[in-house]
């Protein structure tokens, strides 16, 4: 009931900021025409639309959760698509992911445990959980430290949010039914095979285990070519610690590739182009590096490029 309930309100929501970016735009465009092209003051009449869209869309994303602060993400990325308003104001989402209440967390990832495969509980299988400061918050999932029982190993939890794969099914159905309608109406925005596309590499990343598959294969891969530990660390998966919505995997530390200079960044990137080696998207919230002196800020699996390495984290 409590799900349904969210679904329709969701549904809702989505399709009213719809409605009213693209009236604004509309309207927009109307009044443009007073103007020759690239008039100063047509210019500016765009530039305003463009903000005040902007910032309805981060405010509705930042309500909505889920699939629209992924897609809100990835638009502040696309300086090369869309006018700088979206990208400086969507930008905001690349850390503004709340954190779930450690209570509420702690609740799911007993249960998940509970349900077969597992079987255990959750004192069973870790000595410890920092469970009231998550190292990371996402769409679709929380990271938190902990360490195992017996080894005392340090690890990371990767649970996902309650709900979470409905919803995104929602946000998806959603999401084809507007861009059907703008093909409709704007035939120069035809986008929707890059929507069915992007859909289903969505709906893959709601599967932790194919992640750990992909992050498994990734070390075998490297450790062929002799490159494992030596110019890329990759965190080991705790095999037994899988499932369809938790996984475990070995912690390793990092900064944010924000934290380093342009030089920095393209050599890193090297490693991403030249390797053709990547886990998800590359965009700020999802990468990291590991730094001579270590930081807690970062965790999940990765590889990595000397001299200044290379991680990728799952979301």
């Amino acid at each position: 009931m409590w799900l349904a309930l969210v679904l329709w309100a969701r549904r809702l929501v989505v399709y009213y900021v719809a409605l009213r970016v693209y009236v604004d735009v509309r309207w927009t465009r109307r009044r443009a025409r007073r103007y020759p092209e690239n008039d100063p003051q047509q210019v500016q009449l765009w530039s305003r639309c463009h903000r005040r869209c902007a910032r309805r869309l981060l405010r509705s994303m930042l309500h909505l959760r889920g699939l629209w602060l992924k897609a809100g993400q990835y638009v502040s990325t696309r300086a090369d698509a869309v006018p700088t308003e979206y990208v400086e104001e969507l930008m905001q989402l690349q850390d503004a992911v709340p954190a779930e209440a450690g209570a509420r967390v702690r609740a799911r990832l007993e249960r998940a445990l509970a349900q077969p495969p597992f079987q255990r509980g959750l004192v069973d299988v870790f000595s410890d959980v920092d469970i009231d400061e998550p190292l990371g918050c996402a769409s679709i999932a929380q990271v938190h430290r902990a360490r195992l029982r017996g080894s005392n190993a340090p690890v990371v939890i990767k649970i996902r949010h309650r709900g979470v794969k409905r919803i995104i099914e929602q946000d998806l159905e959603n999401l084809r039914i507007i861009f059907d309608w703008i093909a409709y109406y704007e035939p120069d925005f035809d986008w929707r095979e890059l929507i069915r596309e992007w859909s289903s590499r969505v709906r893959e990343e709601l599967d932790f285990r194919l992640e750990a598959k992909n992050l498994q294969r990734t070390r075998s891969s490297l450790a062929r070519v002799g490159m494992l530990h030596t110019e890329v660390l990759v965190p080991e998966v705790v095999p037994d610690l899988v499932s369809e919505r938790l996984l475990v995997m070995e912690h390793m530390d990092g900064v944010r590739i924000t934290a380093f200079g342009p030089d920095g960044v393209a050599r890193n990137a090297d490693g991403s182009v030249r390797m053709r080696l990547e886990h998800c998207c590359p965009r700020v919230g999802d990468a990291a590096n590991e730094p001579s002196i270590r930081s807690p800020d970062a965790c999940g699996w990765c590889f990595q490029r000397r001299p200044a390495r290379w991680q990728y984290f799952g979301e």
